[in-house]
């Protein structure tokens, strides 16, 4: 078998950058070896699958030398140098595809020569790129703090510093945002892996933000009858520090969602999936601190603005199967049926082709469940698989309920025990998962037992129970059970 990874690149190119590479190995710059070129032609022959089971190293060699005895290391060697060919061809593509980072380099390189003109010409087409699309986002924010101390570098190794104060000073300025984008994104993926895959803090830089005067930062950064879009967008991140940092202060919550609609205008079309992302991310937050219902709706509120927006596929090609997930079970939960209808209809096919019937059985099943057609949803429920560790939960979740809903009281009591086991078992569960599922488990109980008349509490003291805890999910689903 030849190397995965050259089979891998091989594998992953279009038709059009297969014929783009066909060009660039026979060009002798890039490659003198014709046994090397001989070498592609043999294994571009398994375009497009490139099953690496039948990809043979032996029958390979025999077809470049048909009269010598095989040697491995002569596949191992070419095999090595196609893979180098490939980074060279990768970074022309790169280069091609962001002409601002191909710019700097070629700047780098100029003033290496001590060719000044040359270097402050780059510098000027660079400058002209940024302001062509001045809409916010890290490789922005990046690249302006780059130009910015490029500029200068060049000034003071030409003797000309009475000309970078302005440039000196801008690079500053873009410093200070790029901190506070950096710091924004930090402290929200943070808090995602603590949550999701129960990764713990990192002490250092817990205790150097402990440091930092947020509060006179907040001060500074907010928002004037004089603010620019840059100003206003950095507002936004100032915003995402803030929520995540003072969980209990909801005034900050509730200037970000007024600052969103306009704001999120201001951000390139990847930024503003980031920006909804973090946004989300915020509300489960405050789910989990402040109201988990009334959170719940705020998130709906949320979504609904992105959907608006069109800002639902980071890719620009389909929709990520968690924020479907999200978008659909958030609806569920605080009974906005039609809404996740509507949705499901609307967006099932926005889904990667790989993954859409599975997604989209799973969703109408959740729509059967709330629509009191208990057997039909477990029917298409016991037809969906997934491998995925979140949607575990969710199938798990709505069995057991369509169970309690069709008086399935040994499968479900057999249920929760598993269920007990795999969340006991499974050590990668956070605390924030263990508990909302515990919970869930403990009043799917309760309502087993009032069915069974075995319970020693009645209706009324469990929903006085529910009502004050707020680490439970369903919530209207169970206060309906109990009332009934």
């Amino acid at each position: 078998m030849i190397n995965t990874s050259v089979i891998s690149i091989l594998r992953s190119l279009s038709v059009s950058e297969i014929k783009e590479f066909d060009k660039f190995i026979i060009s002798p710059f890039f490659n003198n070896q014709p046994s090397l070129t001989s070498f592609y032609k043999a294994l571009k022959k398994h375009y497009p699958k490139f099953d690496e089971k039948k990809i043979n190293r032996k029958e390979v060699f025999r077809s470049l030398y048909p009269d010598k005895p095989y040697k491995d290391d002569v596949i191992r060697r070419l095999t090595s140098d196609l893979k180098k060919l490939f980074d060279s061809y990768m970074y022309n593509k790169v280069t091609e595809s962001n002409p601002i980072e191909a710019g700097f380099l070629r700047s780098f390189e100029y003033i290496r020569r001590g060719l000044v003109k040359e270097s402050e010409k780059e510098l000027e087409q660079i400058n002209r790129n940024l302001h062509a699309n001045d809409l916010i986002c890290n490789e922005y924010v990046k690249n302006r703090l780059d130009y910015e101390d490029r500029f200068v570098q060049i000034k003071l190794s030409t003797n000309r510093q009475s000309e970078i104060s302005g440039h000196f000073m801008s690079e500053v300025e873009y410093l200070i945002y790029h901190f506070i984008l950096r710091l924004a994104y930090y402290l929200h993926n943070i808090r995602a892996n603590r949550i999701i895959f129960n990764i713990s803090d990192n002490k250092f830089i817990n205790d150097f933000i402990s440091l930092i005067d947020l509060k006179k930062i907040d001060e500074l950064m907010s928002i004037t009858s004089g603010s620019n879009n840059i100003r206003k967008a950095m507002r936004v991140y100032v915003l995402f520090i803030l929520n995540n940092l003072y969980e209990d202060n909801e005034t900050y919550f509730k200037e970000l969602k007024e600052l969103l609609p306009e704001a999120i205008n201001y951000f390139q079309e990847h930024e503003k999936y980031n920006v909804y992302q973090i946004a989300e991310s915020i509300c489960w937050v405050k789910m989990a601190g402040i109201d988990r219902e009334r959170y719940r709706r705020e998130l709906f509120e949320i979504n609904k603005m992105r959907l608006d927006a069109g800002v639902y596929m980071p890719d620009g090609k389909s929709m990520r199967l968690l924020l479907y997930r999200q978008l659909l079970i958030n609806a569920l939960q605080i009974n906005e049926v039609d809404w996740a209808e509507e949705f499901v209809e609307k967006y099932s096919g926005k889904l990667p082709e790989t993954i859409r019937e599975n997604m989209t059985q799973y969703a109408k099943a959740n729509l059967l469940f709330e629509r009191g057609k208990f057997e039909e949803s477990m029917a298409l429920l016991n037809k969906v698989d997934f491998d995925i560790f979140t949607l575990k939960y969710d199938v798990k979740n709505l069995m057991l309920r369509n169970y309690i809903e069709l008086n399935c009281i040994e499968e479900a009591l057999s249920l929760i025990d598993t269920y007990k086991h795999f969340i006991a078992k499974n050590k990668g569960v956070s605390e924030y998962y263990r508990e909302i599922t515990e919970n869930f488990l403990k009043y799917c109980k309760y309502l087993i037992d009032l069915k069974n008349g075995s319970s020693k509490r009645n209706s009324g003291d469990i929903m006085k129970e529910l009502e004050k805890d707020n680490t439970v999910n369903f919530k209207q689903w169970f206060i309906k059970k109990l009332r009934n």
